[in-house]
């Protein structure tokens, strides 16, 4: 025997007087059976591979800060033979260079310092931490890479060069 009705989709062929179950919602079952409902959330994931690249992050960037106390307090020297190594001529703005210097040292010691407390309260949060020490390197470098840009742009030796060009 071949049923020739189409086949059913939404439950067209049920007995008469057939109800679909329903079920009790969970609060009414812990009624029921008396049992009281936990209160206690399950401690979320832990992700290992936040902590370990959010250390390795602070890591880098701690050394980025101590390498950069030698680097950026010679910063005329190093603009003196850039621009000699170029052929520009002399680097005259020694004043703003060591400005710049100090200020870059400043910027990354500060950033850095701001990352790790934060990157620290997110990892005890269990929440993604690896975003601050990523955002502050890059918002460091940022910075240092606009202000070093604007101590070569202003000094009169590249000014007098850019003037020679075609």
């Amino acid at each position: 025997m071949t049923d020739e009705r189409p086949k059913p989709k939404y439950g067209e062929y049920a007995p008469a007087g057939w109800v679909p179950p329903r079920f009790p919602p969970p609060e009414a079952e812990t009624a029921v059976t008396g049992a009281s409902a936990p209160s206690v959330k399950p401690a979320p994931v832990r992700r290992n591979w936040d902590s370990m690249l959010t250390f390795g992050l602070l890591g880098l960037g701690f050394y980025t800060v101590v390498s950069g106390y030698v680097g950026f307090s010679t910063l005329p020297a190093v603009f003196d033979e850039l621009f000699t190594q170029f052929g520009l001529g002399d680097f005259t703005s020694d004043s703003a260079a060591n400005a710049v210097g100090l200020a870059a040292n400043v910027v990354q010691t500060v950033l850095w310092i701001a990352a790790a407390v934060l990157a620290g309260f997110a990892l005890r949060r269990n929440r993604l931490a690896f975003w601050w020490p990523l955002g502050a390197g890059i918002a460091a470098n940022l910075i240092i890479v606009i202000m070093v840009g604007v101590v070569i742009a202003t000094d009169p030796a590249y000014a007098a060069y850019l003037a020679q060009q075609p």
